[in-house]
């Protein structure tokens, strides 16, 4: 597996204060969840079953034996470009070595470039506007938007179910949370997705709003 990080720039939204240029610039490295032995353990699994995994980033990797029968379950994240496709996790599940079950189609890559359009700034505005829309119908709890917040530019698939892939350039913005990872993401609930062309939003925590 190639060493592919999740890249984020974590910001401040408070009333009245733009993030400062160490805000804008500053970004987060985490390293693959997972121990070397299960990564190497992964690793094989997946090339045993003819699966490329070089642009894979490992979010769990889990084992279990049921009647007998023993189960490893891979999950990965997807990259092309170096950017990480948004909401477009895979899950392998492996009987007694034996590839058994895969939850999606692997992407097959894009000619979308890695630049993105919106500022942090404009972000900023936008998540910190949902999350006050989402206050007053009481989805969310008050006072999130004196909160850092954290923001991730990748691509989005904004296909139906079943269609063929048709991937954008999105963003991702979180509560950002302190504490330790394990084999997952820290928990940054709530989250939004935004398109990079023009801020609109695709979804707020998990809930899908837009996607033409």
């Amino acid at each position: 597996m190639r060493s592919i990080h999740e890249r984020q720039m974590p910001f401040t939204a408070r009333p009245r204060r733009l993030p400062s240029r160490r805000d804008l610039a500053a970004m987060q490295r985490f390293p693959p969840p997972g121990t070397p032995s299960q990564i190497k353990t992964a690793d094989s699994l997946l090339d045993a079953a003819h699966v490329s995994h070089n642009n894979y980033r490992y979010l769990g990797i889990r084992e279990d034996s049921i009647n007998g029968r023993f189960e490893q379950f891979i999950t990965v994240d997807q990259y092309t470009n170096g950017l990480r496709l948004l909401a477009s996790e895979i899950n392998y599940l492996f009987y007694n070595g034996i590839l058994n079950y895969v939850s999606a189609t692997p992407t097959p890559g894009t000619n979308l470039d890695t630049v993105p359009s919106l500022s942090l700034a404009r972000l900023r505005t936008l998540f910190s506007s949902d999350l006050k829309k989402q206050e007053a119908i009481g989805s969310v709890g008050h006072g999130l938007r004196d909160s850092c917040y954290k923001a991730e530019f990748g691509y989005y698939n904004i296909a139906a179910d079943g269609a063929p892939e048709n991937l954008i350039k999105a963003w991702r913005v979180s509560i950002k949370h302190t504490g330790g990872t394990t084999f997952w993401y820290p928990d940054d609930f709530p989250f939004a997705y935004y398109k990079d062309s023009n801020g609109e939003l695709i979804g707020f925590a998990g809930v899908f709003v837009h996607l033409d």
